[in-house]
C-alpha cells in the first residue's frame, strides 16, 4: 500500500514540474466533456495552480488514508470534503514555497505547512453549530422547554428570547418576528445581514407553535446538516414512546422541513354511485400532554438520559463517551423504531420493528430477540406473552421470522394479507424492550457489555402483559 510520504513527494513533484514546464492549456483539458476545466489546486484569494489528474487522485488517497488513521474522520466529514481540504492544504502550501530551491527541500517546507493547515482545519473540536427547525412536538402547559440530550424543544418565543438576549438576532428583528408570529403585517426593509436572517427565522418556524435545536460538535456543516435533522427526528420519537402507541403519538409530531400539516383525499366509487370518501390529516399540531404526563416527566432520567447519550454521541462525537457500544446500539435501535412508526405499509413496518429488536439484540437474529425479552421483561419463551394467550416464542416467530424474513427474502406469499394485528405487537414489543433497556442502561452506567441486555439471572412468569394479540 502507498504510504503517505510517498504520497506528498508525487504530489508536490507533479506541482514542481507543472510550474517548471508547464502543459499547454489545450492539453490538459479533456476534449471528450464539454465545458471542462483543467485539473487544479486552489491555493487561496481566488487563485489555483495546475495538476495533473493523477496527482488529484493520490491527494484523494492521501486523504483515504488519514480517514482511516483516525476513525472520528470519518465520522465529522465526508470522503469529499477530506479530499478537498487536503488539496486546499497542498496548493495553499506550495504557493508559499520558493520552487527554485531543490526539490526535497521544497518538498519538506511544503509538507510542513500541510501538516500544520490540516491540524487546524481538522481540529475535533473546530466546529460547533446549533441548527433550529420549526416543528410540531407536545402542547400544553409546561411543554416549552424539554431538553433530550444535544436536542432542545422549546416554545418559539422562549427560543426567540434566548437567542436574543445572546445577540444573534437583533431586537429590531426580534420585533418584527414577534410581530409577524402574531398575525401582523411587515413594512419592507433594507436588505441587509440583519434583515435575511429575521427572513430566515420566520420561513424556518412558519406557523410552528415550538422550535427544535441541536447543538454539534465537531461535525463539518456538510456533515452536521445531514444529523442534525435526524436527531430531532429521534428526540420526538423518544417523546413518543411515552405513549402505549408511539406511532400515534408520532402522528401528531413532525419537523417543518420533513413537510407542513396536509390532507390527503381519496375517493372511491361503486358502479352506480359514490361509495366512499377518505381524508387523512398529518401533524395535527402536536401531541396534547395530560397533568399526568407532565407529572412523570421530570422522573423520565432513566428513559431520556440514554438516549440523551445516543443522540449526543451521533452528533457531537468526539465527545468522550464510556459506553460507544450501547450508544450505537441503542441509537439504531431508535432509528429503526422511527422509521417503522413513520411507516404505512404494514409488512414494511413489521420489518424495520425487528431491526430495531435486532439492534438491542446485537444481531442476534430470533434467538437473540427471544433472550433480548426474556432478560428485559423477565419472563421465559414459553410464557404467554399477549392477552390472547400466545407465548412469547410464538410472537417472536411471527414478527422475525414468517413477516421479517420471508419479506426480505422474497419468500412470503402472504404480502397481500392483513398484516395490522402483526405490526401491533410488533410496536408494542420493540416499545417494551426499548423501555426497559433504557432503564437497565441507565442502571448500570458503567457498563459497555450489550450482551448484558440479553442477560438475566433471575425469571419470573408474567403473562398478559398488554402487547396486543
Amino acid at each position: 500500500m502507498t504510504t503517505k510520504n510517498e504520497l506528498s513527494r508525487r504530489i508536490v513533484a507533479d506541482m514542481l514540474n507543472e510550474q517548471r514546464q508547464p502543459t499547454p492549456f489545450a492539453e490538459r483539458c479533456d476534449d471528450t466533456l464539454p465545458l471542462s476545466f483543467p485539473p487544479q489546486l486552489p491555493v487561496g484569494n481566488g487563485r489555483f495552480i495546475p495538476v495533473t489528474k493523477a496527482a488529484l487522485q493520490d491527494i484523494w488517497a492521501y486523504g483515504t488514508i488519514l480517514r482511516s488513521n483516525d476513525p472520528a474522520l470519518a465520522l465529522s466529514h465526508t470522503d469529499e470534503q477530506i479530499s478537498h481540504i487536503v488539496g486546499r492544504a497542498f496548493g495553499g502550501a506550495f504557493a508559499t514555497v520558493d520552487i527554485d530551491r531543490p526539490d526535497e527541500e521544497v518538498h519538506d517546507r511544503t509538507m510542513e505547512a500541510v501538516q500544520e493547515y490540516l491540524e487546524k482545519e481538522l481540529a475535533p473540536g473546530k466546529h460547533e453549530e446549533e441548527f433550529v427547525f420549526g416543528c410540531w412536538a407536545l402542547t400544553g402547559p409546561g411543554t416549552d422547554d424539554l431538553t433530550i440530550g444535544p436536542v432542545r424543544i422549546e416554545a418559539r418565543e422562549n427560543w426567540l428570547a434566548r437567542e436574543t438576549e445572546l445577540g444573534r438576532i437583533s431586537q429590531i428583528s426580534a420585533k418584527r418576528i414577534r410581530k409577524k408570529w402574531n398575525g401582523g403585517s411587515l413594512s419592507r426593509r433594507v436588505t441587509s445581514l440583519d434583515y435575511e436572517k429575521e427572513r430566515m427565522v420566520i420561513d424556518t418556524v412558519e406557523d410552528c407553535s415550538t422550535v427544535c435545536s441541536i447543538v454539534t460538535k465537531g461535525l463539518s456543516q456538510k456533515v452536521a446538516k445531514h444529523k442534525a435533522p435526524l436527531a430531532a427526528r429521534l428526540a420526538l420519537t423518544a417523546l413518543a414512546l411515552s405513549w402505549e402507541t408511539p406511532s400515534r403519538a408520532l402522528d401528531r409530531m413532525g419537523l417543518l422541513v420533513d413537510g407542513p400539516i396536509y390532507k390527503k383525499r381519496a375517493i372511491s366509487f361503486a358502479p352506480t354511485h359514490v361509495s366512499g370518501l377518505f381524508t387523512q390529516v398529518s401533524h395535527i399540531g402536536g401531541q396534547f400532554v395530560t397533568d399526568e404526563w407532565l407529572l412523570r416527566w421530570p422522573s423520565l432520567d432513566w428513559l431520556i438520559g440514554p438516549i440523551g447519550d445516543a443522540l449526543s454521541a451521533y452528533v457531537q462525537p468526539n465527545k468522550t463517551s464510556s459506553r460507544p457500544c450501547i450508544n450505537n446500539a441503542l441509537f439504531m435501535s431508535l432509528w429503526w423504531f422511527h422509521e417503522a412508526c413513520r411507516e404505512e405499509a404494514p409488512l414494511f413496518a413489521i420489518v424495520k420493528y425487528a431491526a430495531s429488536l435486532d439492534a438491542l439484540a446485537g444481531g442476534g437474529g430470533m434467538r437473540g430477540i427471544q433472550e433480548l425479552v426474556s432478560a428485559r421483561l423477565s419472563i421465559a419463551p414459553s410464557d404467554p406473552l399477549t392477552m390472547g394467550g400466545r407465548t412469547m416464542r410464538e410472537v417472536v416467530k411471527e414478527i422475525y421470522s414468517d413477516a421479517r424474513s420471508r419479506a426480505i427474502h422474497g419468500s412470503t406469499d402472504c404480502h397481500g394479507h392483513d398484516w395490522q394485528g402483526t405490526r401491533s405487537m410488533a410496536e408494542g414489543l420493540a416499545r417494551f424492550c426499548l423501555r426497559l433497556s433504557c432503564e437497565w442502561i441507565w442502571e448500570n452506567q458503567g457498563s459497555d457489555d450489550l450482551a448484558a441486555l440479553r442477560r438475566s439471572d433471575v425469571l419470573r412468569s408474567a403473562s398478559n402483559i398488554p402487547c396486543n394479540g
